[in-house]
Order: C-alpha cells, then structure tokens, then sequence
C-alpha cells in the first residue's frame, strides 16, 4: 500500500526531476547555439560539418522540451495538494 507520504516525495521528485530537465534543456540549446556559430558553413546551414548533425533539428527539440518540462514541474508543484487528496482548511 503506497502512503501519503511516499506519494508526496514522490511528487517532490518529480517536480525536482522536471526542474532539473528544464535546466539542463536550456543549458543544451545553448550548447547547440554555439555549435551553430562555430560548426556550419554559413548562417542558413543546419548541418555540423564536425558531427553531420542536424542541429536545427535538436535547437528545436530542447526549445519545445524546456517549456514543456517547466510547465508539468509547476503544474505538478501546484496540484500536490489536490494530488495528495487533502482537504483544504
């Protein structure tokens, strides 16, 4: 039988797991920023001539996965109450 409490650190790991995904998200756009500057050919160039990876394609992927990560952590912050099922007093 899972405990409120078991469910209530597990909710918190969740939204520390999601915070920290978000971090790192950001973090790894950023990264794929300066590979754009640094590893293509021109500034319409996608492909790295280093690694032959479409870095368009992972900008968009971290742009789209950094929001999404940061909207379930505080969706998941904000409804632990409701989650948990307590009262409100």
């Amino acid at each position: 039988m899972v405990t409120s409490r078991q469910k209530s650190r597990l909710i918190t790991g969740l939204v520390v797991l999601f915070g920290l995904a978000t971090a790192y998200c950001f973090l790894a756009a950023l990264d794929v920023l300066v590979s754009l500057k640094y590893e293509t050919d021109g500034p319409n160039e996608c492909i790295s001539t280093i690694t032959g990876h479409d870095l368009c394609l992972r900008l968009t992927i971290y742009k789209v996965a950094a929001p999404v990560c940061l909207f379930l952590a505080l969706a998941l912050a904000v409804a632990k109450d409701a989650l948990l099922g307590k009262a409100e007093k």
